[in-house]
């Protein structure tokens, strides 16, 4: 602990450091090395969380049935490149528990596994992902992405307001489910070092999908739901390829600039934000008819060159000869195929030395698995603070850093206000305590209130990163430098801090300083270009998905950086490289089309494994029903339910014959279902075995069956709007679950305890304060 009481802070200076300063680093490889894992589990979620693990050098066996000849197909590839292939019965229940005796991680595929995994021993981590969880109402449904994104409350957000709504693309929820049973597994780890029990790990695909979306709390705050599809794409046509503009209040002389376009800064239609809002669809116009001929990597570049956001539509097939990709040496050889590169990037000093164990004991037999990790939290808005917030939840001391002169983006300071986000009557004055967006993702952390680029804070920053364990941050490449608690200056006086940095693009590459939010980061790794109707344009998913995407794989890298400093010793720089990583989550899309040449064509809901695979409309305005026939037997179901004389039209026969004629099954579909209740259409259907769901809109998430049976929501109280529903994490761990106490916090609330903990007397406080160090109130 830092002798805060001989800190002198008059005259202060923070620490610049050039890249001299520690030397060069080095990537960490292997480094789960030590555990082994079977992977006995047989759906996407399972095999991409093991793939996990044996990205990072634990020994992973797939027991699994398939042809040896599957391996070199891009899907079997993905999801379980580096994994030892072993052909035994996983249903056999004697060769299982003989099997998994000496492992340290199993992912299962049924309930009966995880019991045989208590039993054959007590140190093992049973990990087991469903669709709907092992018990519960839609404990017996079929799932699948479509039905999974129906319930999660995104859909209604998705798409043109004219049009049905949009499930998006590939089996991204089961990717994000994926991931959450892999931070769940590595919190149990680090768990076990603790108590030399191993435990049970619970996730539920649609739960993960719902915890993704923003529009439930929102409701609970202001019970406004936002009007459906009406959010413009922001879009324009470049010679042939579309660029998608971002622009804050702040940025819009720049923007101007930047498009040669300074008339429009002086157009009385453009002039506040207020105006632009309402007239942003004949700006989009007056932009498309001026830039149209240009190209996009031309306008990408204006824009990117005066630091404002944009991206342009990537092509799935071209991602493979993407100039940054491959400066940055992403892409992968694996049995002479093409893999993606890793979720996350570790690095250390060249500098260092190979430590011992690190026998810090986080948690206890009684606490969450993170109970004595303290945590520095730099982030703002979504992606970053989401990380921060999944570690609060497993146990550790999560210290939320802003200023009154930068505060987080999600508190919406200075910016227009709206009202979905805001408890209807509360205080508008104090509205960055009090936004619904902020506090949902901010909970149960402390916040600290220090002026950074200050010299009193700069040092007094860096004494108490000094001390802590993870510094998390997803400013752009270098600001952490600029500060003086980047990696190589703290790792000089910690060996055993992990730095996570979550830079859009890598901290390396021609595209490096380049700024993203999630629609951009969609675009740019070619899933908006997966999504829309047919003809259309490239389709951006309402929630922005790559930022929920990015926190949790944040999360996945600190607890593999902490499972390493646990079996091996030493921190690390953990960069998370958001564009890449969230290209897992569409990478065996990406590998076939890079592998064919032949992009995916967007048809609105429809796929080509599946017929009929879409949403239908229901009773009421704007309802709709999710259907997915995945095989014969669901399609027999469906004609049993609707129409028995189904089964015999000839059009209707089988899949590829399906396929060719959906119009006019959509059209019968369309008028059994228009005049049902969602809900109901969906149980029938599920009773039959047809994979089906109601298109949930926020508001209707909290009386949702499956969700209250999870308890995927929970009522936290907060100083400023009382008790509000928030999303919990969405993975159970048996012994050591995760705990919310606590909503976002107020500005500063914590400043002056957080500072008492480190050392900082009442004096030293009273003075940071009339510095306006800590100053706690925008204006």
């Amino acid at each position: 602990m830092p002798d805060f009481a001989k800190l002198s802070l008059e005259g202060a200076s923070g620490l610049m450091l050039g890249t001299s300063a520690s030397g060069s680093l080095r990537r960490v490889s292997e480094m789960l090395q030590g555990l082994t894992v079977i992977d006995a589990s047989n759906e996407v979620a399972g095999r991409f969380c093991a793939r996990l693990m044996a990205d990072n050098g634990a020994g992973v066996t797939l027991s699994a049935a398939e042809e040896v000849s599957s391996a070199r197909a891009p899907t079997w590839r993905h999801l379980n490149a580096g994994k030892r292939l072993e052909s035994w019965d996983v249903s056999d229940q004697q060769i299982f528990a003989q099997r998994v005796r000496g492992s340290d991680i199993v992912i299962c595929n049924s309930p009966w596994q995880v019991q045989a995994c208590r039993s054959a021993n007590e140190r093992i981590i049973a990990v087991l992902i469903t669709s709907f969880g092992q018990h519960g109402p839609y404990s017996g449904w079929r799932g699948t992405e479509m039905i999974y994104q129906a319930l999660s409350g995104s859909m209604p957000n998705n798409g043109e307001a004219s049009m049905p709504p949009l499930y998006g693309c590939g089996d991204r929820a089961s990717y994000a489910a994926g991931v959450m049973a892999y931070c769940g597994a590595m919190a149990a780890v680090v768990e076990r070092h603790v108590s030399q029990k191993g435990q049970n790990v619970d996730v539920a695909i649609a739960e993960v999908a719902a915890a993704m979306t923003t529009g439930a709390v929102a409701f609970g705050y202001s019970g406004k739901v936002p009007a459906a599809r009406t959010t413009s794409q922001s879009m324009i046509c470049c010679s042939g390829e579309w660029v998608l503009l971002w622009c804050y209040p702040f940025q819009w002389q720049n923007f101007c600039i930047a498009l040669d376009a300074i008339d429009l800064y002086h157009d009385p239609r453009f002039a506040e934000q207020a105006e632009r809002a309402v007239n942003w669809q004949v700006l989009l116009e007056i932009l498309q008819d001026r830039l149209g001929d240009r190209t996009a990597d031309e306008i990408v570049a204006k824009l990117r060159g005066r630091k404002l956001i944009t991206a342009k539509s990537e092509r799935p097939s071209q991602m493979g000869d993407n100039p940054h990709l491959n400066a940055r040496g992403y892409w992968q050889e694996h049995d002479g195929g093409r893999v993606l590169g890793p979720l996350f990037r570790a690095y250390r000093s060249e500098e260092d030395t190979e430590n011992s164990p690190f026998d810090n004991r986080l948690g206890s037999e009684i606490a969450s698995p993170l109970s004595r990790l303290r945590v520095f939290d730099l982030t703002t808005a979504w992606a970053g603070p989401m990380a921060g917030r999944y570690l609060a939840f497993l146990g550790a001391n999560v210290i939320h850093v802003e200023h009154a002169s930068k505060t987080d983006l999600w508190r919406h300071h200075r910016q227009v206000y709206n009202d979905a986000l805001y408890v209807e009557g509360n205080n508008p004055e104090r509205r960055y305590n009090r936004n619904a967006l902020f506090n949902s993702q901010n909970i149960n952390k402390r916040s600290l209130c220090l002026d950074l680029k200050s010299p009193e804070g700069a040092r007094l920053g860096k004494q108490i990163a000094e001390h802590c364990d993870v510094i998390l941050t997803n400013f752009t490449p270098g600001t952490l430098d600029r500060l003086g608690i980047g990696y190589k200056a703290l790792s000089q006086l910690n060996p055993n801090v992990i730095v996570c940095e979550m830079p859009a693009f890598g901290l390396s590459g021609p595209q490096a300083e380049a700024l993203a939010v999630g629609a951009t980061m969609e675009m740019a790794a070619a899933m908006s270009a997966m999504v829309g109707y047919r003809n259309g344009t490239p389709t951006t998913t309402g929630p922005h998905l790559p930022d929920p995407i990015g926190g949790l794989n944040a999360t996945a890298a600190i607890l593999t950086a902490l499972v390493h400093r646990q079996m091996h010793g030493g921190g690390q720089l953990v960069e998370v490289a958001q564009v890449e990583a969230a290209m897992q989550y569409v990478g065996a899309e990406l590998l076939e089309a890079i592998e064919t040449g032949v992009d995916p064509v967007p048809d609105g809901n429809r796929v080509t494994h599946a017929a009929p695979h879409d949403v239908f409309p229901a009773s009421g305005l704007d309802q709709w029903v999710a259907i997915a026939v995945l095989d014969d037997v669901a399609w027999r179901g469906l004609c049993q339910v609707i129409d028995p004389g189904l089964a015999q039209d000839s059009r209707f026969a089988q899949l590829d014959i399906r396929l060719g004629h959906q119009d006019a099954l959509s059209e019968i579909i369309s008028a059994w279902t228009s005049t049902r209740n969602k809900r109901d259409v969906a149980a029938e259907l599920q009773a039959a075995g047809v994979a089906a769901a109601p298109v949930l809109e926020a508001s209707e998430m909290f009386d949702d069956p499956f969700l209250t049976d999870r308890r995927a929501f929970a009522v936290l109280p907060h100083p400023e709007v009382g008790p509000r529903p928030y999303h919990t994490v969405p993975v159970r761990l048996s012994r050591t679950p995760g705990v919310d106490r606590l909503a976002g916090p107020c500005l500063g609330e914590h400043t002056d305890a957080v500072l008492a903990e480190f050392g900082v007397d009442a004096a030293q406080r009273q003075y940071l304060a009339a510095r306006g160090v800590t100053n706690a109130l925008p204006t």
